[in-house]
């Protein structure tokens, strides 16, 4: 296992990143985030799986949510695909004083899924320079129990390796193509 304890560039200690084969995660007072090391189905489930085991042997952790997450970027986007960000009507935007110039235009989407135990939230962006589109699939849950049934799949809920499928066949579908 691996370590960091990271320095910002004003040396203040970020959040400590532990490195496995399989995944990294970063353990903070609000959240724990688990990073496989590849997206293919067998490190995701892993890692789904380590998850689980951690909950399940920590069963007095407070827990609200679980979130699959997913970010594609496209850093050489084709221009004629920008006109969804340079040609949005974004009212109080459009009306910048003088001087004012954008560095970044963001367009955020939200849906439930089914019967509302998912919520995908997607969000696409471009700086000027990327575009980037990130999905968040949020399961609401109010116990452990609840937890690991998301992370096991079992029924309502999906594999992280469907979300990620869902994310990767809607970016192809779109302009962003290029992101995969």
């Amino acid at each position: 296992m691996k370590i960091a304890i990271p320095a910002g560039p004003s040396e203040i200690f970020e959040f400590p990143r532990f490195t496995l084969p399989e995944f990294d995660f970063v353990v903070r007072p609000d959240a724990l985030i688990v990073s496989p090391s590849r997206m293919a189905g067998e490190a995701l489930a892993r890692s789904e799986d380590a998850v689980a085991a951690m909950l399940e042997n920590l069963p007095h952790t407070p827990i609200n949510g679980v979130g699959h997450n997913f970010e594609f970027c496209d850093g050489d986007p084709d221009p004629q695909h920008l006109g969804v960000f340079t040609n949005a009507s974004q009212d109080v935007a459009d009306n910048a004083p003088e001087g004012w110039t954008p560095v970044l235009t963001m367009i955020a989407s939200s849906f439930r899924i089914g019967d509302g135990n998912t919520i995908a939230n997607i969000q696409r962006q471009f700086d000027g320079t990327n575009t980037i589109v990130n999905f968040n699939f949020h399961h609401s849950v109010m116990n452990i129990q609840q937890a690991t049934q998301v992370l096991r799949g079992d029924n309502p809920y999906v594999k992280m390796q469907q979300h990620f499928e869902i994310a990767r066949s809607l970016v192809a579908s779109s302009l962003w193509s290029r992101a995969l």
